[in-house]
């Protein structure tokens, strides 16, 4: 049998005080006693109540969801920084959705179209090495991009003149 998902109900009722004193407790807004914070804490706690997710990610405008774009997830490399992405992610309650597509335009360009329906907070696009230049997708996302193990494609300064004038 699962467990029981505690509310903040629970909590409020469990701590004696409000449903918006419970929230504000432990989202930390607002002024209420350094006590009465403590309290419902621990209260929260002990019942093992967790926020929910999903609410929190509406009200805050954000998903806590970084994209991670890769080719070839069994790669060596691309495992170890998996593994490091999603323990570190985790530890800040945010969540890893992965693509692990191949790297031609349409796979990416559907992954890219994806991520960002998924409204993620930022992305992770891992390459399979450094030896030849790929096409940077920073321009293709509103959010922060982070490269690891790839090789830009710069545009060339004939083009950029070009786009210039």
């Amino acid at each position: 049998m699962a467990d029981q998902l505690i509310t903040l109900s629970d909590v409020a009722n469990a701590a004696g005080v409000s449903l918006s004193t419970a929230s504000k407790a432990l989202n930390g807004t607002d002024r209420i006693s350094a006590a009465t914070r403590e309290h419902v804490r621990v209260t929260a706690d002990r019942l093992g109540f967790r926020h929910n997710a999903l609410a929190r990610s509406f009200a805050r405008g954000r998903s806590q969801t970084i994209g991670v774009l890769t080719h070839r997830a069994s790669n060596p490399f691309s495992r170890v920084v998996l593994a490091t992405v999603a323990a570190e992610l985790g530890a800040k309650e945010q969540a890893v959705l992965l693509y692990d597509a191949r790297m031609d335009e349409q796979d990416i360009t559907e992954s890219v179209l994806q991520l960002r329906a998924r409204r993620i907070d930022g992305v992770i696009v891992i390459g399979t090495g450094t030896s030849f230049p790929t096409p940077s997708l920073t321009d293709r996302f509103e959010v922060p991009v982070i490269n690891a193990f790839r090789c830009i494609a710069l545009p060339s300064l004939a083009a950029q003149r070009a786009t210039s004038s």
